[in-house]
């Protein structure tokens, strides 16, 4: 084919298609390579997309591996064209293509187009994109034969070649007398990050005009930036020095700080005269800088020394010393920051609460609590927020809150249970619970204990029943039991403890000790339960009853089915005893034909429509056509029809492909008992797939 015709086939629709037309252009050799770029036009010159795709996807594709003789092959095409004479838009084109194809070959070809202010930008990015000594030898060789735009495109391509043998040329370039080139070569020096370039950026930057004079310092500091980062630190920091101690300039503050920042960098400790010297400035930039360099230097040294300079600064100062002092997490700080919350100045108490909750530790603890005893309000506010985003404050909460008196201690008891409160304490809220003058630190105690509280906790929590100080906290108390029980790891020491204390326990605590057994639902616990519900104590048999309805497993299914069958049909054990058969059926342990069996008895034994209706809607999670038939019955039942209808149509969806009869059968009696128009769509639909399958 043409190479027109092949180049209108791009985009392929796939990955090997495409491949296959450019391997076709290749074939026609040079001839096609050049009769496509023959195809180019500028802008608004023509349609050449097609053209210009299929050039841009060859050189890709010659640059694979192991195409070696196909790049050359299109890379001495393309540079054949480039000695043509072209449009500049399409000549541009073409260099883009042999920056992607041409390869080291193609420097001597780009370097000759450096030479055309036009093409030299595009020529020179195409060299620094090829990289290496050709590419370099190409753009020192046109250096000096061009001047203006392309003469700052060459002194750029160099810097950011990083040519050691140009350096000369850059240096001197940066005493050019066009203020442009010498920007341009600043530019390029610091790029490069070579210590010979010092002296000349420095030189640079010593101008007066303020634009040359900015765009030469960030140079400057740029070639620091990577000096240090070279590991030319001495080099490094000659030219942060030379800013910092350099008398400051009007609106060049970014200046010292780049420069105090860098000094730190390279330095280390050895810079704390200057960052201690730079806490006299009125800039707060410059303070914030030097204040997070010192705070991530460590060494209680550093600490002390500016521990002794926060005595004598201005009150602004003080305050941003405590929080850096603060963030450095050096416990030696402590001391020194408990002294500051009682300093003159509000915003210095302010950041001493702030670095405490930041600093954290047990020495922290207990004056920021008595600052919850306080009249002053934003501190009080600030102290909360730092005890609750304290690290590590130990085992000082619990040893405060003991200590405590109040509303101080409500408030920390809720801070402790905010922040997580663990097994430790435990035995602090147990205490609380039972002891505490206050309803409401009693109540929260109670409140905490129900989301921490396991075993270890129970025989505690029983005592409590026995003689709670109020019949809140013995509620409270309840709910706290059965969450240990139920968050219990060791099932049989917790029936253990269960089972000894209901030998002793009274009216009130015997039904609360069944509840909790009923979340354990082990033979043993099951055996109490049987027991108190033979017993003629009212109390504890209604406890077990509602144990047995809601027991953990199925092994309670007899016991309720026994109940059922004694009690009187519309009698509270009649009810809970249908309610947990049901329950039983929806264990997934039990098989379907026994859940079937287990509703079937259920709808029998059901005494009111309520326990009805939740069969109802527990019968489609047992699909099958026995369930049809248990549900059927209930058409007749004007108040149970519309459930049943539901529940039939959704046993026939889900076994119309296996039993196509049954559902069919189902949803026709289905649609002649229902008024409801959206359950009659939803059966006529479902009926209509399966007449569409037989």
């Amino acid at each position: 084919d043409e190479p027109a015709a092949v180049a209108a086939k791009l985009p392929a629709p796939d990955s090997p298609a495409g491949q296959r037309a450019l391997a076709d252009l290749l074939r026609g050799g040079r001839d096609g390579i050049v009769a496509l770029t023959a195809m180019l036009a500028p802008s608004g010159g023509g349609d050449n997309a097609d053209a210009r795709r299929a050039l841009h996807g060859l050189a890709m594709y010659v640059s694979r591996p192991g195409a070696e003789a196909q790049r050359k092959l299109f890379a001495d095409a393309l540079a054949d064209r480039l000695a043509k004479d072209l449009p500049v838009e399409v000549k541009q084109f073409l260099i883009r293509q042999l920056q992607l194809a041409g390869g080291p070959r193609a420097a001597d070809v780009l370097g000759n187009l450096l030479s055309d202010e036009a093409l030299c930008p595009t020529a020179a990015q195409a060299l620094v994109a090829i990289g290496g000594e050709p590419a370099a030898a190409a753009l020192r060789a046109a250096l000096p034969k061009v001047g203006g735009d392309a003469r700052r495109a060459v002194l750029q391509a160099l810097g950011s070649l990083g040519d050691a043998a140009s350096l000369g040329v850059l240096i001197a370039a940066a005493s050019d007398a066009d203020r442009h080139v010498r920007l341009s070569a600043c530019a390029a020096l610091a790029r490069m990050a070579r210590p010979e370039a010092v002296k000349a950026l420095l030189a640079a930057a010593s101008v007066e005009d303020p634009y040359e004079r900015s765009q030469a310092v960030g140079a400057c500091l740029m070639l620091a930036d990577r000096l240090a980062a070279a590991g030319h630190k001495p080099q490094a920091e000659a030219v942060y020095r030379h800013f910092w101690d350099a008398p400051a300039r009007p609106g060049e503050a970014a200046v010292r700080c780049a420069a105090l920042r860098g000094l730190a960098a390279v330095r280390g400790e050895a810079v704390m005269g200057d960052l201690l010297a730079a806490m006299d400035s009125p800039d707060v930039q410059l303070r914030a800088v030097a204040l997070a360099a010192a705070a991530g230097m460590p060494g209680r040294q550093i600490t002390r020394r500016w521990m002794d300079r926060m005595k004598s600064a201005a009150p602004g100062v003080r305050a941003e010393t405590v929080r850096m002092l603060g963030s450095r997490g050096d416990a030696d700080a402590t001391g020194a920051i408990i002294a500051a919350l009682q300093d003159p100045q509000a915003p210095v108490r302010a950041a001493a609460v702030a670095a405490l909750g930041e600093l954290g530790g047990r020495q922290a603890v207990a004056p920021l609590v008595r600052l919850l005893e306080g009249d002053d309000e934003a501190l009080r506010q600030a102290a909360r927020e730092a005890l609750l985003s304290m690290p590590q404050p130990g085992s000082g909460l619990s040893e405060c809150f003991a200590a405590a008196a109040g509303k101080t201690r409500s408030e920390l008891l809720g801070i402790m249970v905010a922040r997580g409160a663990g097994k430790a304490d435990v035995a602090v809220f147990l205490a609380a619970a039972k002891a505490d003058k206050d309803p409401a630190v009693r109540t929260a105690a109670l409140r905490a204990l129900e989301m921490i509280a396991d075993e270890d906790s129970i025989p505690a929590l029983i005592d409590l029943l026995r003689s709670p100080p109020d019949a809140q906290a013995g509620q409270y108390a309840q709910r706290a039991l059965l969450a240990a029980v139920v968050r219990a790891r060791d099932r049989r020491r917790c029936a253990g403890a269960l089972l000894a204390a209901l030998a002793t326990a009274d009216a009130a605590v015997g039904p609360v000790l069944l509840g909790a057994l009923g979340r354990i639902g082990d033979d043993k616990a099951l055996a109490a339960v049987r027991e108190a519900l033979a017993s003629g104590d009212a109390g504890r048999r209604d406890a077990a009853m509602r144990a047995l309805a809601d027991w953990p497993n199925p092994a309670a299914t007899d016991d309720l089915l026994r109940v059922a069958r004694g009690a009187e049909p519309a009698s509270r054990d009649r009810i809970l005893a249908v309610r947990g058969i049901v329950r039983m059926a929806d264990f997934t342990s039990v098989p379907t034909a026994e859940r079937l069996k287990l509703y079937a008895q259920a709808m029998d034994l059901a005494g009111r429509r309520d326990e009805r209706k939740l069969v109802l809607s527990r019968l489609p999670h047992a699909a099958g056509p026995q369930a049809i038939r248990i549900a059927e019955p209930c058409l007749a039942d004007d108040a149970l029809r519309e459930e049943a209808v539901a529940a039939m149509v959704r046993i026939a969806e889900q076994i119309a492909a296996s039993h196509p009869a049954d559902a069919r059968a189902a949803l026709t009696k289905a649609l002649a008992a229902t008024k409801n128009d959206r359950v009659r769509r939803r059966a006529q639909d479902i009926l209509s797939r399966i007449q569409g399958t037989e």
